[in-house]
């Protein structure tokens, strides 16, 4: 409809990854990383949350960072498996989400939830989780910590980044993208929009390799 945005999670993410290419081809801008990480790192977030989302959006909410009150309601519940025990809690968080905007759970729990046996068949019984390497995992952390968190939140100083050790944390999170978007029927019935992401997904990566090149002591672009 004209004058409106129209969003959903997975446009949303799909929107991040898409914007990433761009910024890669600016082969002579050194931040062209900024904005690559900071876009990796949301479109990685976003595609994991619309994984869980599966047929119950509540897998993505963080009921641990509910309000006081609603937590000591919980807590008033008797813990055992009656269907009073489950209506009554059922109750409460139903009148948390009517009332408060939820927290999402963190990428880290996200990622969590997309490799347990225990929670996928909860989010979406098709899905199946994914696996993360220890390299994998470790560049998702550094691109989190390291680099999008400080690039949001940038204190006073100088801070010098070799380009290259932007390289293999890219790829590797390009990798855990493709694999979120192949695993999860949740986004593989969303059919030309799935399409389009992967098409992202494989551009990224080649424009990786492309900057690689660039960046290698005998390239052209470093004699220069």
């Amino acid at each position: 409809m004209d004058g409106y945005l129209n969003i959903d999670e997975f446009s949303n993410a799909l929107d991040y990854l898409k914007r990433v290419g761009p910024f890669l081809r600016q082969t002579h801008d050194p931040f062209r990383w900024k904005w690559a990480t900071i876009l990796m790192h949301s479109a990685l977030y976003g595609f994991g949350v619309c994984a869980l989302r599966g047929g119950n959006y509540e897998a993505t909410i963080d009921y641990g960072k509910m309000p006081r009150k609603y937590k000591e309601k919980l807590r008033a519940i008797p813990k055992d498996s009656t269907d009073e025990s489950y209506m009554a809690e059922r109750a409460v968080k139903e009148e948390y989400l009517r009332n408060r905007e939820p927290f999402l759970i963190s990428l880290q729990d996200v990622l969590k939830r997309l490799q347990s046996e225990d929670w996928m068949p909860y989010c979406d019984p098709v899905s199946r989780p994914i696996s993360l390497s220890p390299d994998e995992s470790a560049s998702i952390k550094n691109l989190s910590k390291l680099f999008r968190n400080k690039f949001l939140h940038f204190r006073p100083m100088s801070w010098y980044i070799e380009e290259q050790y932007f390289l293999p944390i890219l790829k590797d999170v390009a990798n855990v993208v493709g694999r979120i978007l192949d695993s999860h029927s949740q986004i593989a019935n969303k059919r030309g929009m799935r399409g389009k992401a992967i098409s992202y997904v494989d551009e990224v990566k080649t424009l990786l390799d492309i900057n690689k090149r660039l960046l290698e002591p005998n390239s052209d672009n470093a004699a220069k």
